[in-house]
């Protein structure tokens, strides 16, 4: 599993006060098969986003996974809106904690939790770029350490 900013508890609390209003919501928190979850609260169908492609893959793996360990309980697959495509917890996240906007990304409840979160997280501030530039201007010349980065890009397909 990856890195979480909130506990279990803290997610499903966010759930439910996003869900408030919402009639026959229940939100649960489990430690074992999701399909034991679901047959344990009586479900038929499952639901899952796919906001991409790439996102098939693993899906439709879980899925047939899920299929062979309980037969009575189907999978259904959701697209999101357009606007909604390209996002995921990690972009929401980095965002907030370089202090982009977030509103209408998430739920106003979990907006709220994520900034709180962030700011008590927060250690020291970090100049911004141009107090850098002012500061290293003031400093004796030394020898410039560069970092630099690359994109790894999929190899295109070759026709045969």
């Amino acid at each position: 599993t990856k890195g979480t900013m909130f506990d279990a508890g803290e997610r499903a609390e966010m759930i439910r006060e996003s869900a408030r209003g919402l009639r026959r919501v229940e939100v649960v928190t489990f430690s074992d098969l999701v399909v034991a979850c679901a047959k344990r609260a009586g479900a038929i169908v499952m639901v899952r986003g796919l906001r991409a492609v790439s996102d098939f893959e693993f899906e439709f793996q879980m899925a047939l996974m899920n299929r062979r360990l309980s037969r009575s309980i189907e999978v259904a697959f959701l697209m999101p809106g357009q606007q909604y495509t390209y996002l995921s917890s990690t972009l929401v996240k980095e965002v907030a904690r370089l202090g982009g906007d977030v509103r209408g990304l998430v739920p106003k409840p979990v907006e709220k939790r994520l900034r709180e979160r962030l700011k008590a997280m927060a250690g020291p501030a970090i100049p911004a770029a141009g107090a850098i530039a002012r500061a290293n201007a003031k400093a004796p010349a030394k020898p410039a350490a560069r970092a630099s980065a690359k994109v790894a890009r999929p190899a295109r397909a070759r026709r045969a």
